[in-house]
């Protein structure tokens, strides 16, 4: 298990992250949702070991996090952060094959573009490897990251619990590539890994994620399944906004949609 415990997070004076406890297990995907400005991106962070912490603590499998050394830690545990900048046209294949740093040293050259190709192949972005970062699209380019976030953890499935944290991972994709990335990320919990992916799509994270998790603010105000979270009387209050929410027909998974203010008028 990855877990925070009553983390809180500073920056510039102002607290970001409040008293904030959340839990990965193994197997599962975790979808982490708030309006803007709630804190997710930095909760990402706070995982990671990127940020400082006011109060709490990170750990992992039981253990502290400062207690582990980078390069164990970062063979544990792979994230794909919001931005990314590409200053050098290195070749779709070569940024992936960054994933395998921790590694390096450690294993074959061959062993290393075995598991470089073999991330490409499960995010679909084999076809364009040759291509240089700037001639991809915004879409394509995410998804190049997606594969050296997957790549950072192979081989799977492991002796030792596995954690893939995804800061957002639909921008810039199509609704296709939105559906096939999650599904992607279900897969990934499947074999084993814990999955954390933080998603504006309310009607996404319903679909595809095990548990959610909702931030406001800074603090986490609710979390369980689909839907004990997504439900009107939990959302509306957090993001401000009149909402309908009904079962989808399919997958019985609660549906959000803006309410009609012609029906139903706005919170004040």
């Amino acid at each position: 298990m990855l877990s925070a415990h009553g983390i809180s997070v500073q920056r510039g004076g102002r607290t970001v992250l409040d008293d904030a406890s959340v839990s990965v297990n193994a197997g599962s995907l975790v979808a982490v949702v708030g309006p803007n400005g709630a804190g997710k991106s930095t909760l990402v962070a706070a995982l990671t070991g990127l940020l400082p912490l006011a109060g709490g603590e990170i750990a992992l499998d039981g253990d502290r996090l400062d207690r582990f050394p980078r390069r164990t830690f970062a063979k544990r545990v792979s994230v794909m952060q919001q931005r990314f900048h590409a200053t050098f046209p290195f070749k779709a294949w070569e940024i992936v094959a960054m994933g395998r740093t921790p590694y390096e040293g450690l294993e074959p050259a061959a062993d290393a573009a075995l598991h470089v190709e073999a991330a490409m192949k499960a995010t679909g972005t084999s076809l364009f490897a040759e291509r240089t970062c700037h001639t991809l699209s915004g879409g394509e380019l995410q998804r190049v990251y997606l594969a050296r976030a997957l790549a950072q953890l192979m081989p799977l499935p492991a002796k030792e619990a596995r954690y893939l944290l995804l800061d957002e991972p639909t921008a810039s994709l199509d609704l296709r590539h939105q559906a096939a990335s999650l599904a992607f990320a279900r897969d990934v919990a499947h074999k084993g890994v814990g999955v954390l992916a933080v998603l504006h799509d309310l009607n996404l994270a319903s679909l595809f994620a095990d548990h959610v998790i909702l931030l406001e603010a800074g603090r986490v105000v609710a979390h369980g399944t689909p839907a004990e979270v997504l439900t009107r009387d939990v959302l509306a209050p957090v993001y401000g906004q009149a909402l309908s929410v009904f079962a989808d027909p399919d997958s019985g998974r609660p549906v959000v949609l803006p309410a009609d203010p012609a029906v139903r008028p706005s919170l004040t």
